[in-house]
């Protein structure tokens, strides 16, 4: 039934004229187009799917806005202030990791700027692989001396060390 779908939407009829003798022919042949059946899937499906959070949280943005700006609150207590006393229905009332996001999407008036909290912070240091944190294990290959790159002198040898299954050699 989907692919049944998706063909009929996107099945368009292409017109075609053709002129002999002095006469003109027409023709017209119906065709799948992938972006006829795009375009005709996009306006029907506009408006499916679950709503954001903050679309119905409008009341609860404004009071939270209102707490972050002029009293200075943290967006925990926000949340947690009303959640405890239940001062909107439960399900309008995000965690405060979601608030955090709201904030940085500019949904709010709030801005990040405003929290005292999250200005403060410092960044952590990256991790940062380096020399010093590398184990050395003997001299580089690169510094061995002349003599030995040379193999004129006995007693240097470059062999094969890993060793393959048992019985082979």
């Amino acid at each position: 039934q989907t692919i049944h779908t998706k063909v009929k939407r996107g099945t368009v009829t292409q017109k075609r004229k053709q002129s002999v003798n002095g006469k003109t022919y027409l023709y017209f042949r119906d065709v799948y187009s992938a972006a006829a059946g795009q375009a005709a899937y996009d306006p029907l499906h506009e408006g499916t799917g679950r709503q954001p959070k903050w679309v119905n949280s409008k009341d609860f943005i404004d009071w939270a806005d209102e707490r972050l700006l002029s009293e200075r609150w943290s967006p925990d207590a926000v949340v947690g202030y009303a959640k405890r006393h239940e001062l909107f229905c439960e399900e309008l009332i995000p965690c405060t990791k979601t608030l955090y996001k709201w904030i940085n999407a500019g949904l709010m008036r709030t801005k990040n700027i405003d929290l005292p909290e999250k200005v403060s912070r410092k960044p952590h240091k990256a991790f940062e692989p380096g020399p010093r944190r590398r184990k050395i294990l003997g001299k580089s290959v690169e510094e061995r001396p002349q003599k030995v790159e040379d193999r004129e002198e006995w007693g240097h040898w470059e062999i094969d060390t890993v060793v393959g299954p048992h019985g082979e050699e």
